[in-house]
């Protein structure tokens, strides 16, 4: 009777095995009718791609920007002399048509430089003051009149020589135009009151630590120039490596051999390592 007990219990487990196998089977069967590859949903062509892209496709790094180096220095900052490798290219006493010539260099080689400009050549060379704006150089103010018999007139009448100047740069470029950089005629060398009274009406000036020479004769061979600038970079190097350049020239029309020294100028400078920046008009 023992023995006999147990079939109900096996016939039982049999089948649940069985069902589960047929649920199984079932399962299955209908996986293959309904879901066959073949028989899939279409995805449009435009669906398909984006997805496609998107499972397939590597998502590109986002790239690193690039540090834009520095290439405007207020006056404080080229003063210090913390700076190196940095010349300055500037131009006194224009414009005139050889400013012409020179922005063309400029360009060529993708340099921005300081061009100071004086007031009685401003008033007959509008559209050349505008293009050097436009063209992103920088502009300082060389006085109205390029007095440089300081002996003659007092701090008070220069600031106001200055003053007239800006006055005529704001008319030519507009009223939002700003520059409080200057330098004076011939240097402020020695000036101090004139300075100190310039400064104190919100001005800002600077001179220059090498020189092309161009102003030792009214034509000066271009040979003659480039050796200045050669000895006098030369000179600043043994001091310091690298020393900071603030190049005094002059775009007066009778400067042609400035205008031929400039590219092999610009080109001696590359070759020792320097970088070409525009002072600030902002100081």
């Amino acid at each position: 009777m023992r023995y006999l007990s147990k079939k109900p219990y096996i016939l039982k487990e049999k089948i649940c095995f069985i069902g589960l196998l047929l649920i199984i089977c079932a399962f299955r069967l209908i996986k293959i009718q309904y879901f066959h590859p073949k028989d899939t949903i279409p995805v449009p062509p435009i669906a398909q791609e984006e997805f496609g892209n998107f499972i397939t496709e590597e998502i590109p790094p986002e790239p690193i920007p690039k540090k834009t180096e520095k290439s405007v220095f207020a006056v404080k900052e080229i003063l210090n002399d913390n700076l190196e490798y940095k010349a300055f290219l500037t131009f006194d006493d224009g414009p005139s048509s050889n400013t012409e010539k020179i922005l063309e260099i400029l360009n060529k080689y993708d340099i921005k430089a300081t061009f100071f400009l004086v007031g009685t050549m401003v008033e007959s060379q509008r559209d050349l003051v505008k293009k050097i704006h436009e063209s992103g150089h920088s502009i300082g103010n060389h006085s109205y009149s390029h007095n440089v018999r300081y002996k003659n007139f007092s701090p008070k009448y220069f600031v106001n020589d200055i003053k007239r100047n800006d006055a005529l740069l704001k008319e030519v470029l507009g009223k939002d135009f700003k520059t409080n950089l200057v330098r004076f005629p011939g240097g402020s060398f020695n000036l101090n009151s004139y300075k100190a009274s310039l400064k104190s009406s919100g001005f800002e000036d600077i001179n220059w630590n090498l020189s092309n020479g161009d102003t030792s004769a009214i034509k000066v061979p271009k040979s003659a120039l480039l050796n200045n600038i050669y000895k006098e970079t030369e000179d600043l190097n043994s001091t310091k490596n690298g020393h900071n350049l603030v190049i005094l020239m002059h775009d007066l029309s009778p400067k042609d051999t400035t205008v031929e020294a400039l590219p092999e100028v610009i080109e001696f400078l590359q070759k020792k390592g320097y970088k070409f920046c525009a002072i600030s008009e902002r100081n």
